[in-house]
């Protein structure tokens, strides 16, 4: 499933096994929301919506106000992930101008209301690079993974990894959820 790229930018994709089923529940050209079925019952396990903030800075007050409303569409355990456009602390950026903290926190505020806790990661600490040299070289950690309580419950070793690609300035973000099993 994917939504395709506006001009240079954008674009998600989700891809997953043959045994999982799912259905999509909505879509536009910043994210997509799908519900994880129970492949005997069909019944709604958790719900997965891949993410692209807006690349405007002064249109991304829209990607919170999405996220805030996809928030009210359920109470299911829920991950959310992708390219946010934004960061979470000045630390998630190397380089270039340093963001002010009222540019983040729209975004922190939208994270604070879904309930989301920040599933970390392992590789590279940023997920974009502008593959500039010296003093123009800029990285920023861009693209995350979210979960709500409820998610993490159900998958308490979820793995974010940011896989480096060489067809993209971003890392691919991989994520494993695994139940544990007793």
């Amino acid at each position: 499933m994917g939504v395709g790229s506006f001009g240079r930018g954008g674009g998600l994709a989700l891809l997953w096994s043959r045994d999982i089923k799912v259905k999509r529940t909505s879509y536009d050209r910043l994210h997509f929301d799908i519900v994880i079925l129970d492949p005997e019952s069909d019944e709604e396990m958790w719900r997965f919506t891949g993410f692209y903030g807006d690349s405007r800075r002064e249109l991304r007050y829209r990607s919170w106000d999405l996220l805030k409303f996809l928030s009210s569409q359920g109470n299911l355990p829920w991950l959310c992930a992708g390219n946010f456009n934004e960061i979470l602390e000045a630390s998630e950026q190397f380089g270039g101008n340093t963001r002010s903290e009222r540019q983040m926190d729209g975004f922190r505020e939208a994270v604070q209301m879904c309930g989301f806790q920040d599933l970390g990661f392992s590789g590279l600490p940023y997920t974009w690079d502008n593959r500039q040299e010296g003093i123009h070289d800029i990285k920023v950690r861009l693209d995350r993974g979210f979960a709500n309580q409820e998610f993490l419950d159900l998958f308490p070793e979820a793995t974010v990894w940011h896989v480096q690609t060489t067809e993209s300035d971003h890392c691919c973000l991989l994520i494993e959820c695994n139940r544990e099993t007793s």
